[in-house]
């Protein structure tokens, strides 16, 4: 199927929805498009929410009635049908497989999708040095946090990785406040102890950033600040490579963001692996 309209527009007006409307927008992005042909009471009792509060999203994308709505969903529908019918069959780009195909389309829609979005105000908002940020993922996702935990610690002070255990993180939430940045990494197989402590870090004014998938994450219900990527490129096991990719464009703009104190503390901290290969042993008395 073609890129939808009305599934960027979702995307696009994210952080300007409220917790109804993000409820309604998870459903119908979770089952694309086939949530939004279902009825106004169908659609809202599969999100959890009242009619009235599917017709006040329907209306935040520009649509003055459901039906209306559902007829651009339509209109959608039947165009892709009529490109897919319309594009001549081609082979593959020459030394090209299948595999390589996937996984560059699956990237170059990434990136898209991610300059599109506020990358800046996102980088300047991890770029505030007086704020504390925690780098946290979820079943699959924990690597990411860790990458971007890595490198962002070259970029700035007071970057932790929290870790998976449930007991620690359970103690670590007890001090999130509203100084602090949370930063979470959540892509299907989606985790529900990643839900539960972004609502607990939203409930104490933190600011929740989530990476996630084009379906998104139960975490995008509390999340300021939303960075999407395309993890369906081969098979049935979901793809962390575009994923990757997203994280690094943020780090770049946080770079940027950072200046000159970055870039010296990035260059003090390339000594530092040297420097503790020379520390001498101990002798093992007490």
């Amino acid at each position: 199927m073609v890129e939808s309209q009305i599934a960027d527009a979702v995307r696009d007006r994210w952080s300007s929805l409220t917790k109804s409307d993000r409820m309604v927008a998870r459903r119908l992005l979770s089952e694309y498009p086939a949530a939004g042909l279902k009825t106004l009471a169908e659609l809202a009792a599969k999100a959890g929410v009242s009619a009235p509060s599917v017709i006040r999203f329907v209306k935040k994308l520009g649509f003055d009635s459901y039906p209306e709505f559902q007829r651009e969903l339509h209109d959608e529908i039947q165009a892709s049908f009529e490109q897919f019918s319309e594009t001549p069959s081609s082979g593959p780009e020459v030394g090209a497989t299948d595999t390589e195909l996937a996984y560059t389309q699956s990237i170059r829609k990434t990136v898209q999708k991610t300059l599109d979005s506020d990358v800046a105000g996102l980088a300047t908002t991890i770029a505030r040095t007086k704020s504390s940020v925690l780098c946290l993922g979820g079943r699959v996702s924990q690597a990411l946090a860790t990458i971007f935990h890595a490198h962002l610690l070259r970029l700035r002070r007071n970057v932790e990785l929290v870790s998976t255990n449930p007991v620690e993180r359970a103690e670590r939430l007890m001090d999130v406040g509203r100084s602090d940045l949370v930063i979470l990494f959540d892509f299907k197989p989606y985790d529900p102890t990643a839900a539960s402590f972004a609502r607990l870090a939203a409930e104490n004014k933190a600011t929740v950033v989530c990476f996630t998938d084009f379906e998104q994450s139960p975490v995008a219900e509390y999340a300021k600040h939303l960075v999407l990527a395309d993890n369906r490129v081969t098979g049935d096991s979901p793809s962390l490579a575009a994923a990757l990719c997203s994280a690094e464009i943020v780090l770049n703009e946080v770079r940027g963001k950072v200046g000159a104190s970055g870039r010296s503390r990035s260059r003090s901290l390339s000594g530092v692996p040297d420097a503790a290969m020379g520390l001498p042993l101990g002798t093992g008395k007490a």
